[in-house]
């Protein structure tokens, strides 16, 4: 499991969505949803495809969470040339519980499929049916986005994090957001004890569905969270003093420093005797 554990936060943007296939005995497809489930091993980047020989679909759909993308592939009688086999994908209800649908079968030599194997995430979530998700309320000292509480609705004084949520609310159709604050008022990460604090722990342990904010992306915040691609990138400039306008009557000694000029000079008054020095004849 610490291997598979391993391949699972390996993540990289580059690759995009990942298959993992799950084909063992009944007891060790469990344990490892389990694990999934202990670990918070959940991710939009990884597909499971599940091959089943019993009908544990019941099962998983208590272990499974959000994110947990899971296709089904049950053999609902012994291997012969009348082989049926049944595929599921997995969805998510309005009440965040996973459920599974069935969307084709197959037989030897013919299949149908009602939708594809593995789904598109954005698919997936083009409609939230209603659905509230929880977010994190920025931080203090941090103004990227200011609330300001109103009996009715949250008003938002935003900046570039209010035109992100704008967007959101025309893509997503009826989603719903609750905003919620970490405890401990940190953006956090993974800590030496094995804890994740701040707004990053409250995403890895399923408390908030999404965090918005200006954070650094990092290797070890990585490992129990996925980031979105940046939607703002801040310009870094450097900054030189302006060089003062210079005298049209010395600008043509600017070039060079007062030691190089003095040494040019000396160069020039010692070439006479120089030179002379090396024409006197030897006698």
């Amino acid at each position: 499991m610490e291997k598979l554990s391993e391949v699972v936060q390996a993540f990289n943007p580059l690759v995009g969505t990942r298959i993992v296939m799950v084909m063992c005995s009944t007891n060790n497809t469990i344990d490892i949803f389990h694990q999934i489930r202990a670990r918070t091993l959940e991710s939009v980047f990884l597909q499971w495809i599940v091959i089943l020989e019993e009908d544990i679909i019941a099962d998983l759909q208590v272990l499974l969470r959000e994110g947990a993308q899971t296709t089904i592939v049950f053999r609902n009688n012994s291997i012969s040339e009348n082989t049926k086999l049944t595929i599921y994908n997995s969805y998510i209800e309005d009440h965040f519980d996973v459920r599974f649908q069935e969307i084709g079968v197959w037989r030897r030599g013919q299949g149908q499929l009602r939708s594809p194997l593995v789904p598109n995430i954005f698919d997936i979530y083009k409609d939230f049916h209603g659905r509230t998700i929880t977010g994190k309320k920025v931080l203090k000292g941090h103004p990227v986005l200011s609330l300001k509480g109103i009996p009715e609705y949250i008003h938002i004084l935003a900046q570039k994090a209010s035109h992100l949520l704008t967007q959101l609310f025309k893509v997503l159709p009826n989603l719903h957001i609750r905003l919620t604050m970490p405890a401990d008022r940190k953006w956090g990460g993974p800590e030496a004890d094995g804890s994740i604090s701040g707004f990053i722990g409250l995403v890895a342990r399923h408390e908030a569905h999404v965090a918005a904010g200006r954070i650094t992306m990092t290797y070890e915040r990585e490992t129990v969270t996925d980031f979105t691609y940046p939607h703002t990138i801040e310009n870094v400039i450097i900054f030189s003093p302006s060089p003062d306008e210079l005298s049209r009557t010395f600008a043509i000694f600017s070039p060079y420093s007062a030691w190089v000029w003095l040494l040019i000079i000396m160069t020039v008054a010692l070439m006479g005797p120089f030179l002379t020095l090396l024409n006197y004849p030897i006698m």
